[in-house]
């Protein structure tokens, strides 16, 4: 998608819903729903979060949330929704934003959180479900094939790799660490092509 010059950032973050747009003006992030335009003093942004978050279709979704001072959140994603089932990754125009963003918004508010990853609690529940899932998925698919169920054994052996990957990935990126502009974690951001 090539964005439109008077926006900084534009998508639709869900299958059904209206495009989002956000455009950078001085010390302002301007946000506008389709119904209506919104203004956030980047003063007032208390803490920035970006997370890794796939999605159904797409194992390559990210998020970054930003919470008003007032308790309110505000999120965008790589992801630019075309329908159900159909999504298109906006990586460098995703990534491009979020560093000036981020930027642009320790200089208005030198005292804004900037984290990467999930909350720890749920970062470790995250990790331990998938490391036993995991595991428990391989102990039965040996059990299975020990006993004869060979067809059951390989159909659930082609599930174990991607679940593996999966848990890994969401373990991996996700891990909860501070960060500024200068050090943004390069596993919140979305793999660009060299």
């Amino acid at each position: 998608m090539t964005q439109d010059a008077a926006w900084n950032y534009r998508h639709r973050p869900r299958p059904f819903g209206g495009e989002v747009s956000f455009r950078l003006d001085g010390e302002t992030l301007v946000i506008d729903t389709g119904r209506e335009v919104e203004n956030w003093s980047l003063r007032d942004i208390a803490v920035i979060r970006m997370t890794y978050e796939p999605k159904s279709v797409v194992w390559q979704g990210f998020r970054l949330t930003m919470t008003h001072k007032n308790g309110r959140n505000l999120s965008l994603t790589n992801l630019d929704w075309k329908s159900y089932v159909q999504v298109e990754r906006q990586d460098a125009d995703y990534t491009r934003f979020a560093i000036d963003l981020i930027r642009q918004t320790e200089t208005a508010n030198p005292r804004v959180v900037c984290i990467a990853g999930k909350t720890a609690p749920v970062y470790y529940a995250t990790a331990l479900f998938g490391a036993s899932t995991t595991l428990l998925m391989t102990v039965m698919t040996i059990l299975a094939a020990l006993n004869g169920a060979v067809a059951y054994a390989a159909l659930a052996a082609l599930f174990i790799l991607p679940f593996a990957q999966m848990s890994w990935a969401l373990s991996h990126r996700n891990k909860p660490e501070f960060f500024s502009t200068a050090d943004i974690p390069p596993r919140v951001l979305p793999d660009l092509p060299r």
